[in-house]
């Protein structure tokens, strides 16, 4: 039996109650969006540094940096992220870091045509890994706030699992 909960954005949204069956039915969408975004922070970690030192024939320094400015784009926004869920609401910050992640995506693909100038494709790379950081913030932190709206404080621990 489902009981009606107001959100953020001042919506009624069915919470189940407690039915494990419900729960999982819906926190399966916010766990392929998770899973999602980490799946494509793994795949650039396996294949980015081949590339970097093969295709633009460039060493650890430049290896190291490609790597480390997602990490630190994602750290440097998860403020930002949190104060937007909290005003906007969760599903805005989940739907914008989606948005990024594609347009990481693409910015990722445009460096191939541009492969034979290193300045243009490693600041395309950079570029690319940035936003793919801010995407990791808006939608992971997004999609747990949603999930937990969802779900119920009470079963937060669960959520966050």
């Amino acid at each position: 039996m489902n009981t009606m909960q107001m959100t953020g954005n001042k919506q009624a949204i069915p919470v189940p109650n407690n039915d494990n069956t419900s729960f999982y039915k819906v926190m399966i969408p916010v766990i392929i969006s998770v899973f999602s975004v980490y799946l494509t922070i793994g795949i650039t970690l396996g294949v980015l540094p081949g590339f970097i030192q093969h295709e633009l024939r460039s060493g650890n320094v430049a290896i190291g940096l490609a790597m480390g400015v997602q990490a630190l784009a994602t750290l440097l926004t998860r403020a930002y992220a949190g104060k937007l869920t909290d005003t906007k609401g969760a599903s805005v910050s989940a739907y914008r870091g989606v948005f990024l992640v594609i347009l990481s995506g693409l910015c990722y693909l445009s460096i191939i045509p541009f492969s034979s100038s290193y300045i243009l494709s490693f600041s395309l790379l950079l570029l690319s890994r940035i936003i793919h950081g801010v995407a990791e913030s808006l939608l992971v932190t997004g999609a747990l706030t949603w999930a937990i709206g969802l779900a119920g404080a009470e079963k937060s621990g669960k959520v966050m699992t």
